[in-house]
């Protein structure tokens, strides 16, 4: 055992971090239970590859109101959602973001019927390749498109037992097929049709059975139909905050993310918040080089690590600390910060220093080595009265027991004209004179009575002998 070791005994029970968890109130519009988080945007909020950005949403508790920024991943059915909305909601249809959205996945509204509509062709609307067709030959009636004679064909070739599904045409004029049979088989099928002439419906044209038009009349469509059109098509950056307050919308792990980094894939940052002015560095050593810790003067602050749970993902760390400066010149805002390479976390020059170095004069760094010295002789407390113990007490004591009153009582109690391995008999005589003969009558008791009697005396002789040598 030498002083180094005490000294390291002394410096590791005094030496931990100073840290302490809080858990700020969830910002505005934030909802749902642990693995369902949603989020409610606001206006003004922004959403680029489905990172929604919030800008100080996000109160922290000990920074004098100081409010920091969230970043949220939508989940995939956010767009679902929106489409959803905006499909019950058509006068925000207006809306810059949504305009585009909806002008993307050529979405309209007829406001005649009060419908939705699709400017795309329906599927009874066939592109016109210039040409005729019938489905088989000797059909009465002609298609203006390969693939509206292909249909026509399938429809025809269906029955109970088997199933045509177009799967595309080719052009060598021909229908290609997906088939299904009733028993579960399944094949590819191809068939050709026939071309007739040249069709009155200019090529780029398009059939419908309204006739020939260059310009396909708009589709109405479902609701279903109106989701899956819009939801696929990337959401413009504004139309979450454009949407009825507040429209929760679910978010992805593993978002959300406090101070978030930029980019496509933000992750949390930890910030620093100053607690106080500038102050003069106790520490500080003029006659010792400059560094980053030895300054003339220091700022406390304190930096909030972002360390989310499953229950809360807003949780925060706190860890309170010191910048070193050069001049009383600090900091007055929130800064992000690297806590790697911060050097304001590195020690201190003091701080690397051990306890003896510190204090060389408290008693576990006294100079020398610490060494252990023999004990002392052990007096003798006490004089043993039976040294041999109860071995020897015995052997000491046994014939004096032997010749007690006491350990002879038995057998003195005991008749001494029986014969060996006998029991006494005590007969009384009942003859009462010649009037009177009723013989003898043995009264003596069983056999055992007499060990146990001499057993029950024996053990009392040596209690009592036990009492008279030991006391008690």
């Amino acid at each position: 055992m030498t002083k180094n070791l005490l000294a390291l005994s002394v410096l590791a029970a005094c030496s931990f971090s100073a840290h302490a968890f809080v858990a700020p109130s969830p910002p505005p519009g934030f909802g749902g239970s642990p693995g369902n988080w949603t989020v409610a945007p606001s206006p003004g909020d922004t959403v680029v590859d489905r990172v929604l950005r919030q800008s100080k949403v996000l109160p922290v508790p000990g920074s004098a109101g100081q409010k920091v920024g969230v970043a949220y991943r939508l989940g995939n059915a956010a767009g679902r959602v929106a489409a959803a909305v905006i499909y019950v909601s058509p006068h925000l249809r207006t809306a810059v973001g949504i305009a585009a959205w909806l002008l993307a996945a050529n979405l309209v509204w007829d406001e005649a019927s009060k419908t939705w509509k699709s400017s795309k062709p329906g599927d009874d609307a066939y592109l016109s390749d210039g040409k005729r067709y019938l489905a088989w030959p000797g059909a009465s009636q002609y298609h203006y498109s390969l693939e509206a004679a292909c249909s026509a064909r399938g429809a025809f070739m269906s029955n109970s037992s088997v199933t045509y599904t177009l799967s595309g045409t080719s052009n060598g004029y021909q229908c290609n097929f997906s088939y299904r049979m009733s028993d579960g088989r399944t094949g590819n099928y191809t068939v050709g049709v026939e071309v007739f002439g040249n069709s009155t419906c200019p090529a780029g044209w398009y059939y419908t059975p309204a006739g020939c038009v260059q310009t396909p009349p708009p589709k109405q469509v479902t609701q279903q139909e109106f989701e899956e059109a819009l939801a696929p098509k990337p959401m413009p950056s504004t139309v979450p905050g454009e949407l009825p307050q507040p429209t929760p919308l679910p978010v992805e792990s593993p978002s959300p993310w406090v101070n978030p980094s930029p980019g496509a894939n933000p992750t949390s940052q930890p910030w620093r918040v100053p607690t106080g002015n500038p102050e003069p560095n106790p520490n500080y050593d003029p006659n010792a080089p400059a560094s980053p810790t030895n300054q003339p003067y220091r700022q406390p602050y304190t930096d909030y690590i972002p360390s989310p749970t499953y229950d809360q993902p807003w949780r925060l760390d706190t860890r309170p600390g010191y910048r070193y400066l050069p001049t009383p010149q600090g900091m007055n805002d929130p800064i992000t910060i690297d806590p790697v390479a911060d050097p304001s976390n590195k020690p201190t020059e003091d701080e690397k220093q051990d306890l003896c170095e510190k204090h060389p004069n408290i008693v576990a760094c006294e100079d020398g080595e610490i060494t252990d010295q023999p004990l002392p002789p052990i007096p003798k407390l006490y004089e043993r009265k039976y040294p041999d113990g109860l071995v020897g007490i015995w052997n000491q004591k046994s014939q004096l027991i032997k010749q007690s009153s006491t350990f002879t009582l038995a057998g003195q109690l005991m008749p001494t004209t029986l014969t060996v391995g006998a029991c006494p008999s005590w007969v009384i005589p009942l003859n009462f004179g010649s009037w009177s003969s009723y013989g003898e009558y043995n009264v003596a008791p069983p056999c055992w009575i007499w060990d146990v009697a001499k057993t029950i005396i024996i053990i009392s002789a040596l209690m009592l002998a036990r009492s008279l040598i030991f006391g008690g």
